[in-house]
């Protein structure tokens, strides 16, 4: 059985949560990229003006970036779970202190 079990678990626990995170982020980035599809279609169904370019386009760069955004924070996810990894296994104690971007601090 591996050492410090507990913080191990708790430490993939804590990566999987941000990765469910960064997948819900992506898919609500890809909601706002496509409903411009959904506004084409209704428009057509409804015989109203068609929808402008620009807000098409609006809608495109905002879903572009969200789905970006969630790439990004799986990124810093994996580097943050590789580091804590690293900190449970060593034999030293680490100070606790509170990362900027995820606000939490390591088990010692």
């Amino acid at each position: 059985m591996k050492e410090r079990f507990g913080d191990h678990a708790a430490n993939e626990r804590t990566f999987l949560a941000w990765v469910r995170t960064a997948i819900a982020v992506m898919a609500f980035g890809f909601l706002v990229e496509r409903f411009d599809l959904f506004l084409q279609i209704a428009s057509q169904t409804l015989g109203h003006h068609p929808v402008s370019a620009h807000g098409q386009l609006a809608g495109n760069i905002a879903g572009l970036i969200l789905i970006g955004l969630g790439a990004v924070i799986i990124v810093l996810a994996l580097l943050r779970f590789r580091r804590m990894s690293i900190e449970i296994d060593a034999r030293t104690s680490f100070p606790a202190r509170a990362s900027g971007w995820m606000l939490c601090s390591p088990r010692s």
